[in-house]
């Protein structure tokens, strides 16, 4: 039959067997011979190969129907020459920092359309323009890529799965919400596949030709599990014991840049922030040896970054602007957090400690930067988890200078004002947004209460002692005194507060007394879900004046 002049195959039309078309020519008697990965302990390990090799192509699976749905939705259809020209230049950017799945010379050689589609997606993504016709533009990309995926356009396995990593990019639907889509869906796939070319063991990558792409590609899995995990509270996909892949090195990228260097370093600290969530998955208590070991490995690695990727330079000077750096920094003081907040657990005191306090004034300052580059549009979706985690220490921490409360407040508005400009494209700051509401609508109710709170559960100075870990602050923090107001702190005596620097309100574990439904389940690591007494004086803010009340 016919529908809209393109011949769509029905029950009673004559079916012929799967085969490709206008794809990559791939011989099926090629294909019958390739394996995946099996393991060693299986019944069917006599079937595995002494080393893994990575299939050369998938199965073709098009169906008349599915070339007819193909040609029907255009799905393959790529945009107009300068427009992809555009779009792949964004992309490389302001993506492969993070997601580095092909190079240049890979995009140009590819002969499919489903790796430059998965590209134009992740690079209109980048657009700096909140303009709905923009992000419709960028839908229909998302969904000509996905559409490609499920119908299994491509025989090429490694195209496949670097559209599928990119698809990780964008979530379109509330964080909250059951979904097929999203990087937790894309995520969970790709590792899947990943896992069937046997990608998660080093052996693989022995005279692979494509092997410095495939560990880029495995790593960018390993990092979006190991973030969502941190971010949902979910079990990882792949455990550290599931894997003995070498860490990318810049040896895996065609040029050793910015970029690269971002990427490699990316991956090193996400490795020490799953090492932080994995505790909390496994509802175990670090021990202070644990705990020191993480904190020691923070230390090395921003003690080791290269100059390159530097905030600033030896001499102090704050070097050339590059939003894949800022990121990278944001994320190094989201992980100081988090350890802090295990520390909190582990010793039952749930008061925030000077190291997360600058942490957090030094992130907020990094996002100031984004805010004032225009570039918030650069900063991939986990940025809202970011946000959200460095703003805790600063609701807590109180001071009674009103100067130091005038900076404390801006800082807080500089995380709000970007995660109202985040809302634009990641549906995650609006829920983001609602927490934070609804923290403003339970302080006003206890306004009248704020003075009484303070005197009576403002932290003293032997409690703080008491709560205080033995780092020494300095080697986390190696910036210069400019960098923020709170850097200070670095050099601050705990037995000095004359000046009031370190007041702070406690994390309550008490219940909460009104209802709260849908609380990300990142903010879990500070018992948000459980907090009364600070909730209830916090300084309020106003989310219809973005201004506080």
């Amino acid at each position: 039959m016919e529908f809209a002049g393109i011949a769509v195959a029905t029950t009673n039309d004559a079916y012929s067997p799967p085969r490709p078309t206008n794809r990559e020519a791939v011989s099926l008697e090629d294909l019958s011979t390739q394996r995946t990965y099996l393991g060693e302990n299986t019944f069917l390990a006599h079937e595995a190969e002494s080393q893994p090799t990575v299939p050369q192509g998938l199965v073709p699976a098009l169906t008349p129907l599915h070339e007819s749905v193909l040609r029907l939705t255009e799905a393959t259809s790529l945009p107009k020459p300068p427009l992809l020209k555009a779009l792949t230049e964004s992309y490389f950017e302001h993506v492969f920092p993070r997601y580095p799945v092909a190079e240049p010379a890979d995009i140009a050689n590819s002969k499919s359309s489903l790796l430059k589609q998965a590209v134009c997606f992740a690079g209109s993504l980048m657009r700096h323009s909140d303009n709905p016709r923009h992000l419709a533009v960028t839908q229909s990309f998302y969904e000509k890529t996905k559409l490609m995926i499920l119908l299994n356009y491509s025989s090429n396995p490694i195209d496949t799965l670097a559209a599928m990593c990119l698809m990780i990019c964008w979530s379109a639907n509330p964080s909250d919400s059951l979904s097929l889509d999203g990087p937790w869906h894309w995520t969970g796939v790709a590792i899947r596949l990943a896992l069937q070319m046997g990608l998660h063991k080093e052996a693989t990558y022995i005279n692979q030709p494509h092997g410095s792409r495939l560990r880029r590609i495995w790593w960018i899995l390993l990092n979006a599990d190991r973030l969502q995990s941190v971010c949902f509270g979910r079990p990882l996909a792949v455990r550290a014991s599931d894997t003995n892949t070498q860490l990318p090195q810049l040896s895996d990228f065609a040029e050793d840049n910015i970029s690269s260097k971002v990427f490699v370093h990316y991956a090193t600290l996400i490795e020490i922030v799953g090492g932080i969530a994995n505790f909390e998955i496994q509802g175990r208590k670090a021990s202070n040896p644990e705990r020191e070991q993480i904190y020691c490995s923070l230390c090395d690695w921003i003690k080791n970054l290269p100059d390159s990727i530097r905030l600033f330079d030896t001499k102090g000077a704050r070097q050339q602007y590059h939003a894949s750096v800022v990121e990278l920094h944001i994320l190094f003081f989201t992980a100081i957090i988090l350890l802090d907040a295990h520390r909190m657990r582990v010793e039952n005191k749930w008061y925030m400690s000077t190291p997360s306090v600058i942490a957090a004034s030094c992130g907020a300052r990094l996002m100031e930067e984004v805010e004032c580059h225009e570039d918030i549009a650069s900063m991939s979706s986990p940025t809202v988890f970011y946000i959200m985690v460095i703003s805790v220490p600063l609701l807590y921490h109180r001071v009674s200078s009103e100067e130091k409360e005038e900076i404390r407040r801006a800082e807080v508005q500089i995380l709000y004002s970007n995660l109202e400009l985040l809302s634009a494209r990641y549906s995650s700051a609006i829920l983001a947004r609602r927490y934070l509401d609804k923290i403003s609508d339970e302080c006003r109710k206890s306004r009248a209460e704020v003075q009484e709170e303070l005197e009576t559960h403002q932290v003293t100075i032997s409690e703080h002692n008491a709560s205080q870990s033995s780092w020494a602050t300095g080697d986390l923090f190696p910036f210069p005194s400019n960098f923020c107001p709170n850097m200070e702190l670095v050099d601050f005596d705990i037995n000095d507060q004359t000046n009031g620097a370190l007041e702070f309100f406690p994390v309550s574990n008490d219940p909460l007394h009104w209802a709260f439904n849908d609380p990300p389940a990142f903010l879990d690591f500070f018992q948000i879900d459980d907090m009364t007494e600070t909730l209830s004086t916090a300084i309020p803010f106003d989310p219809a004046s973005s201004t506080f009340s």
